[in-house]
């Protein structure tokens, strides 16, 4: 083997190399974020437990006097159905000779009560669960937003502004108290500097402009331009990682040619930018659906775990996404995903903009052949990587597995609308489920 022929193989080794650690690094970035989230799920059920053995522990239900405890502000606020959390504030004045422990809370309209606490460390909020909460003797103790505060978990019910939830206050000397909170919108000192999501009980990075693997949509549903940020670059870190393993045969392709184009002392333009301009299709794809979600999580369709809380808008996608793997612009795009020489042959333009305009056409075309797959992700999850991961298998095989040419227009036809059949009758069940 020739000295040029082994330099065309490891330049040809370096770009498969490249596109390969772009796309795992993505993937790194999307299971610690799924990781981060799967944490803060298991500690609102360790709450839940905690909530249960409380319970059992305080049977025997002794009133807490008028005299012995003064309370004001009891406030719950309001945030969009099915969320899963929110928070409780109160002040409590302990009007008693004797310190008293706060040490827990029920409600009829939750799964749990947990007593937190938070601490803010050089612009970083620790969210902790405590076991009690002491109130000294002649003084009060204000459960406020960034200090003390009830997480209240799992609702049973939706709740409107100016509706009331029954709280039971547990304390140590075996005395309880109903107290009636209001739900509010606007609670008390609630515009805050930091912009801080229950439920991670750890460190957690706030307004970095750095991709951070704890943020998810804020449970209060204000947010800010750092959130819409941090939404898009989590959604291009997602296309990136799953999309970047099909576009290694185009990309060998664009980088044979351009070898050729070099050697006979023609233009030659690096592949990075092909690719790069691939990535930007994607990427002005992640800035779209992001417009799309947000206004989705304003309207309470979608949770902060990011998938879809309403069968009627599942139903719609599911169907939509079906119905469009049955048109012929679908099998018009994957042809043109699926026949990297087609590009070559009739779309090839020299110079740097004349890749990027390629690199960025060509990722049109698998945009439009996958947008709607990918809109599923709403459905299904944006963060369920079961459902992610099976998702880039099946753009895989739809665009890398071979097939005999007089087999190819059966196998696109299988591709699409098996598939296809298989959302719209999925998105009946959802209809009518």
């Amino acid at each position: 083997m020739s000295s040029q022929e082994n330099l065309s193989r490891i330049q040809k080794n370096t770009v498969i190399a490249g596109i390969l650690a772009v796309s795992l690094a993505g993937w790194y970035f999307l299971f610690a974020m799924d990781a981060n989230m799967k944490s803060m799920n298991m500690d609102m059920s360790s709450g839940m437990h905690m909530n249960m053995k409380m319970e059992q522990k305080s049977k025997t239900k002794m009133e807490i006097s008028a005299s012995e405890m003064k309370i004001s502000r009891p406030v719950v606020r309001l945030v969009p159905p099915n969320l899963g959390m929110t928070a409780g504030y109160i002040t409590l004045e302990n009007l008693s000779n004797e310190n008293v422990s706060l040490i827990g809370a029920s409600s009829k309209d939750y799964n749990s009560i947990e007593i937190h606490e938070t601490i803010i460390d050089n612009d970083k909020a620790m969210m902790n669960a405590i076991e009690s909460l002491e109130i000294k003797a002649k003084s009060k103790s204000e459960l406020k937003p960034l200090g003390y505060h009830l997480m209240l978990m799992g609702p049973l019910k939706v709740f409107k502004e100016d509706d009331n939830v029954i709280i039971n206050l547990i304390f140590a000397n075996g005395k309880q108290m109903s107290v009636d909170f209001t739900v509010k919108r606007n609670v008390m000192d609630m515009e805050m500097d930091i912009d801080m999501d229950h439920g991670d009980m750890g460190m957690m990075d706030v307004d970095t402009w750095l991709p951070n693997t704890w943020w998810m949509p804020p449970m209060h549903n204000v947010w800010s331009s750092n959130d819409f940020y941090q939404l898009v670059i989590m959604w291009s870190i997602m296309m990136v990682a799953m999309m970047s393993p099909s576009i290694i045969p185009t990309v060998l392709m664009f980088a044979t040619v351009n070898k050729a184009k070099q050697k006979n002392n023609l233009q030659y333009t690096p592949t990075y930018i092909f690719y790069f301009g691939y990535l930007i299709a994607w990427i002005l794809f992640s800035i779209a659906i992001s417009i799309i979600q947000y206004p989705l999580h304003q309207i309470s369709l979608i949770n902060p775990m990011m998938a879809s809380m309403n069968n009627y808008f599942s139903g719609l996608v599911l169907i939509l996404a079906g119905i469009y793997q049955l048109t012929p612009y679908k099998n018009a795009c994957l042809d043109k995903c699926r026949s990297p020489l087609s590009l070559v042959m009739s779309k090839w333009k020299d110079g740097n903009f004349g890749a990027l305009r390629m690199g960025l056409g060509h990722g049109f075309y698998c945009v439009f052949c996958c947008w709607f797959l990918m809109a599923i992700l709403l459905v299904a999850g944006v963060m369920n990587m079961y459902f992610v991961v099976a998702l880039t298998v099946f753009v895989l095989l739809e665009k890398l597995i071979l097939t005999p040419e007089s087999f190819e227009n059966t196998f696109q036809k299988l591709i699409t609308v098996v598939p296809g059949i298989a959302f719209i009758i999925g998105g009946i069940y959802y209809l009518f489920s």
